[in-house]
C-alpha cells in the first residue's frame, strides 16, 4: 500500500508541476482571445499533418520492398472533410512516381 501511496503523491507533484509551466500560457491564450474550438482545431490540423508524413513514408517503404499490395487508412478525426484534407497531406510529401504507386 505504501508504494501505492507514494505513486499517487508522485502524480501529483508532477501535475503541479505541468500545471506551473502551463497555466500562465494557457492565462494569455484566454486573454488574446484564443478558444478552446480553436486550440482543438490547431490539434486536429496538426494531427493530420503528422499522420500524412507517416503515411507517405508508409508508402515510399512499400514501393521501395515491391510490395503492391492494397493499403487502406482510415481517417478518424471529427472535423469537416479530414480524409480529404489528409489525401492533400499525403499527396504533398510523394513524388509523380510515389503518386502513381499510392
Amino acid at each position: 500500500m505504501e508504494i501505492k501511496k507514494k505513486a499517487t503523491q508522485a502524480r501529483g507533484n508532477l501535475q503541479q508541476g505541468i500545471y506551473a509551466v502551463i497555466n500562465p500560457f494557457v492565462r494569455l491564450l484566454i486573454r488574446i482571445g484564443i478558444t478552446p474550438n480553436i486550440v482543438s482545431t490547431i490539434g486536429m490540423l496538426g494531427n493530420i499533418a503528422a499522420a500524412a508524413v507517416l503515411i507517405a513514408a508508409g508508402i515510399k517503404a512499400r514501393m521501395a520492398a515491391g510490395n503492391k499490395a492494397p493499403m487502406n487508412v482510415v481517417c478518424c478525426e471529427n472535423g469537416l472533410r479530414t480524409t480529404t484534407r489528409l489525401k492533400g497531406f499525403v499527396v504533398e510529401h510523394l513524388s509523380g512516381e510515389e503518386k502513381a504507386f499510392a
